[in-house]
């Protein structure tokens, strides 16, 4: 039995039927004890292939080795499972590698089997009143190991081709699997030959090799970038903006490809570039060049308008003004845009939201005697462009005089 990281087992059994001895005078012996084959998968439980031996993981050792409550998971390098069979003789007793099973009727189970790493001999012995006794052995492989990395032969890095012929060598009794797509069937072969299809752009390649357990090697990885075209250039950006300078982003279809943006070159990351474009008041024209290794160019050309940003023309209560704790303050702020564009404002006090973002430009606010002695009251205007003004109000909270009667 194999088992691997993914959870799959495979099977591989060897059943051999060995009749014991009658004693003198004593019945028919029971009749060998019939086994079911199966899968484990992680979760454990029961999974049936076959009318011959049926395995799972046992209770609280899930396969990825985590326990249940109370239960120890076995050792790295084992797996525990369960053994299940029947016996035609419902009085008859059964040893599995040692262990005595439990009978229901004619169906035994036995847990707690534990595999260690390779060939395990399991014995299952069905033992009547009378003493006779009948016995079946099976082989169950473990195997938990990952197979070793294959080998690859470099690739090009930058190809017109739509296809490209990969090779290289692997483990014996592997199969090799390219970008999760089986390429090469499990095999003794020592050496893989594959052809991968690729597309404009980068193409990654990421090899595996998988023994018959689902065990997955560690991967080789590469990038085959495809250069027969001129170069896509994707750009997000708005018509319109108060923001300067502006974050222009965008990306480019290969990593190879060089960017300039205003002719200035920009470098571009995992095929993504960023700049912080200076922007005067008005249109500005943006030029985006990228040119492919083979030497094919592209251009994307925008306009971005900066517009005005938001000015507040005055603030009551005006600076260094005098406040009294519990009494009922006014704040308001005169705020204008050149451009008409809808403006939103909102109050603080030293950093801390007094009242949150509001197209309406006054707040009744009252002091609290917690808050005494010299504060900033922030007044901020932002309209729909991202263009932000703020103008720092420092103000003294006092505590409210007592008047004589």
């Amino acid at each position: 039995m194999t088992l691997g990281p993914l959870g799959r087992v495979g099977l591989v059994v060897v059943i051999c039927q060995v009749a014991g001895p009658a004693g003198v005078g004593a019945g028919p012996p029971p009749a060998p004890t019939t086994l079911r084959h199966s899968t484990i998968v992680s979760a454990g439980g029961w999974l049936t292939a076959g009318p011959l031996l049926t395995v799972f993981t046992a209770v609280g050792l899930p396969f990825g080795g985590a326990a249940g409550e109370g239960v120890a998971p076995p050792p790295g390098g084992t797996r525990m499972i369960v053994v299940e069979g029947t016996t035609n003789d419902a009085t008859a007793s059964v040893d599995v590698n040692g262990i005595a099973a439990l009978l229901t009727g004619a169906v035994f189970r036995a847990e707690g089997i534990l595999l260690t790493e390779g060939p395990n001999l399991i014995r299952v012995t069905a033992t009547d009143p009378a003493g006779n006794q009948a016995t079946q052995t099976i082989t169950v492989f473990l195997d938990t190991r990952p197979p070793a990395r294959p080998t690859m032969a470099r690739p090009p890095v930058v190809t017109t081709q739509p296809t490209v012929p990969l090779q290289g060598t692997k483990t014996p009794g592997t199969a090799i699997w390219i970008n999760g797509v089986e390429v090469i069937s499990l095999s003794e072969a020592t050496s893989w030959t594959a052809t991968v299809l690729l597309g404009e752009g980068d193409n990654p390649v990421v090899v595996v090799a998988r023994d018959a357990a689902g065990n997955e090697s560690t991967a080789l990885q590469a990038t085959i970038v495809v250069d027969a075209a001129p170069p896509v250039i994707t750009v997000t950006a708005p018509a319109k903006t108060n923001v300067t300078p502006f974050l222009l982003d965008g990306t480019v279809d290969d990593s190879l490809t060089r960017v300039q943006v205003n002719e200035q070159p920009v470098a571009a990351v995992n095929r993504r570039f960023h700049l912080p474009v200076p922007l005067a008041e008005g249109p500005n024209l943006v030029t985006i060049t990228a040119t492919s290794p083979n030497g094919h160019v592209a251009t994307r050309a925008l306009t971005i308008t900066r517009g005005t940003i938001p000015t507040i023309v005055s603030a009551q209560p005006t600076g260094g003004r005098k406040l009294y704790a519990e009494v009922s303050q006014p704040i308001q702020a005169v705020v204008t845009d050149k451009e008409g564009d809808p403006i939103v404002v909102r109050f603080l006090l030293d950093g801390q939201e007094l009242r949150p973002w509001s197209p309406l430009t006054a707040h009744d606010w009252i002091p609290s005697a917690l808050q005494f002695g010299p504060r900033t009251l922030e007044i901020q205007a932002k309209d729909e462009d991202g263009g932000e003004a703020a103008r720092p109000v420092p103000i003294y909270i006092l505590r409210k005089p007592i008047r004589p009667q």
